[in-house]
């Protein structure tokens, strides 16, 4: 009936899907068994090849049968092994079928035993039979089942665009989880789109290339937003770190909830620290100067507050308010607040020494120690981490006595005792200012004890107000006498010989400061 040949064409990933469907040889074009044995089988239908065009046109009589540029036609495989009746040769040879097994059939003659060859791997089935891969393929030529490879040769190309971009946006504009999800959906959903061409309408779209596109370009962008995001963060951190104590800023990242309205009871110590005559030097002042002197004083200042584990809570043109205690707790804030103050106080006398602008510069420091309100407080769209309480007013107005006593640091005795020992501290004694119903025991802390200053002056002192506690006001005024030719500008002293002076003998066992300003 005719001549043929046949071969087995392998794809790169080891499986067999295509029947090649005209080969040359010598300078001719001959047709493969599947063709051959088809147009047999169709009273020998001629068989028509075009090569004029970017792609071969191959037709059998009627059937025109797509294939791609190398000439090769998908087979569209029935099923697995024996999906077509596999008849022993034997039986045959020996005629024990009858004609009609056979009558009007198409029968291939072909090794099918396991280990003998002529076995390869398809998309239906490993180990297949070669013999029946013809099957399959003059099956889909007679029955015109086409699996049609899409002719827009660009599909693919613009697939993959538009793949591109549908993930370019959502890994722009959705969160990590929403644009993994996404870029899982996209793929799912081109993969279905190509399984319904593929087995509604016949047609095969590439896969590959598309989801490759879309999952190389969803990594990108999501590497590219993940380096970005985090430099962002990391400088937002550091800016936001001029303004908030670090501590607080890793509490909202590790607990974003505790970002809203809201506070807390905590024991807290609170320091104000204000400049001495500010306002009249900015009268007199360049502004540009003045700026400039400010920044430095208040670098410097917070830099110490940070370093101690306190949180700026404001900067009030000259003045300076922090807290001790919370975000994170601290073992002794009083003592935290108290040796940062006298660190605030070294550090103005080394500019003092070292730039010429703060040669006149001189500061008040007050601190309180109480539980207070700490927390996040104002509007709903904008609002402060900062502390609230009786405690912050009180300490507010210790800072303000400083200018009274002429004192540069004064605390709390409730402050001066959690803090504990270790330091040069003057007890002055009940202060009364206004707006407080009640005194307030008040201690200057001078130094700490290991810097070497020498305590006498101090314990004389307080021996003093033990007399006047004992009743003994004149022998306290001949004491305070004294003291006043030592130091006579000891604002404290004179305070205390002007208000003997006005008891007039009298014996108040308690002798209590009072100012008519906070």
């Amino acid at each position: 009936r005719g001549q043929a040949y046949f071969n087995v064409d392998i794809d790169p990933d080891g499986l067999f899907r295509s029947e090649t469907t005209v080969t040359r040889f010598n300078g001719n074009y001959y047709a493969p068994l599947v063709l051959a044995m088809t147009s047999a089988y169709r009273n020998n239908a001629n068989l028509f090849l075009d090569l004029t065009g970017n792609r071969p046109i191959v037709r059998l009589g009627d059937t025109m049968i797509p294939v791609d540029e190398a000439g090769r036609m998908l087979v569209n495989f029935r099923g697995r092994e024996k999906t077509f009746p596999h008849l022993p040769v034997v039986d045959i040879i020996r005629h024990r079928l009858s004609a009609s097994d056979l009558n009007g059939k198409i029968v291939l003659v072909g090794i099918t035993g396991r280990g003998l060859g002529d076995r390869v791997d398809t998309p239906v089935g490993d180990d297949y039979p070669g013999v029946e891969i013809h099957a399959n393929a003059i099956d889909t030529i007679l029955t015109g089942d086409f699996v049609r490879r899409s002719l827009d040769v660009e599909f693919e190309s613009y697939a993959a665009l538009l793949l591109g971009i549908l993930i370019s946006i959502a890994a722009a504009w959705l969160t990590a989880a929403w644009s993994a999800a996404t870029a899982v959906g996209l793929g799912a959903t081109y993969f279905a789109f190509a399984q319904y061409l593929l087995f509604k309408e016949g047609v095969q779209i590439g896969l590959l290339f598309p989801l490759a596109a879309m999952t190389i370009t969803y990594i990108s962008l999501v590497s590219y937003r993940y380096v970005t995001e985090g430099l962002e963060k990391r400088h937002l951190r550091n800016v936001f770190e001029h303004y908030l104590h670090p501590e607080v800023i890793q509490s909202v990242v590790d607990d974003p909830d505790s970002f809203k309205l809201g506070g807390e009871r905590r024991h807290l110590s609170i320091l104000f620290a204000d400049i001495i005559n500010f306002t009249s030097r900015a009268e007199s002042s360049n502004a540009e100067e003045l700026v400039a002197l400010l920044n430095v004083y208040m670098t410097k200042m917070t830099d110490l507050i940070l370093q101690s584990g306190g949180v700026v809570d404001k900067l009030m043109g000259d003045g300076i308010m922090a807290f001790w205690g919370a975000p994170v707790d601290l073992p002794n804030p009083a003592r935290s607040a108290t040796d940062c103050a006298l660190a605030m106080l070294r550090e103005l006398n080394l500019l003092r020494q070292n730039d010429e602008r703060f040669k006149d510069f001189d500061i008040g420091i007050g601190i309180a120690t109480g539980e207070a309100i700490v927390g996040n407080f104002g509007g709903e769209r904008r609002f402060d981490y900062s502390v609230i309480g009786d405690v912050v007013n009180l300490a507010s107005r210790v800072e303000g006595l400083t200018r009274q006593l002429k004192v540069h640091l004064l605390v709390t005795r409730e402050t001066h005792a959690e803090a504990g020992d270790g330091y040069v501290a003057r007890q002055i004694g009940l202060v009364k200012v206004k707006g407080k119903q009640q005194a307030v025991a008040l201690v200057e802390v001078i130094a700490h004890a290991s810097d070497g200053t020498d305590p006498g002056y101090v314990h004389r002192f307080e021996q003093v107000l033990k007399e006047l506690r004992n009743g003994s006001p004149a022998q306290a005024y001949s004491e305070l006498s004294g003291l006043a030719q030592e130091k006579p500008d000891d604002r404290v002293v004179q305070l205390y010989l002007e208000r003997i002076v006005s008891l007039k003998g009298s014996n108040p066992g308690e002798i209590v400061l009072e100012f008519d300003s906070k």
